[in-house]
């Protein structure tokens, strides 16, 4: 199920390559602190995505928390629909946005308010 603005974001803990090797992030590590934004891509390989510190959900766990898998995507199973979310300081979503066309691009603009 998608989630929704007004719910608390679930939390996960991801890897992130750095130059010393893999680290994990924690959605939680953040909380009290900043807000976040949190995109989803359906291939990490294309150029729009390239520009953002990228997380392995390679089991899939928190793209299916948040409701933004495929059930079949040009014949691949378990890859993220292009998805954005704003979780705030205190763990809620305050900005939820899906598209079934992964060349869609969220409003950036929007997420900006979001974060203010």
């Amino acid at each position: 199920m998608f989630l929704q603005n007004g719910v608390d974001a679930p939390d996960f803990t991801l890897k992130t390559k750095t130059p010393d090797g893999l680290e994990d992030v924690c959605l939680s590590e953040h909380k009290g602190r900043h807000n976040v934004v949190l995109l989803f891509f359906p291939f990490a390989f294309t150029g729009v995505c390239l520009n953002f510190t990228l997380l392995s959900d390679f089991n899939k766990t928190v793209s299916s928390e948040y409701g933004v898998l495929y059930d079949n995507f040009i014949g691949f199973e378990g890859v993220s629909k292009r998805s954005a979310f704003v979780v705030s300081k205190e763990g809620t979503i305050t900005f939820s946005w899906s598209s079934d066309d992964p060349k869609q691009l969220p409003d950036f603009s929007v997420i900006k308010q979001a974060l203010a």
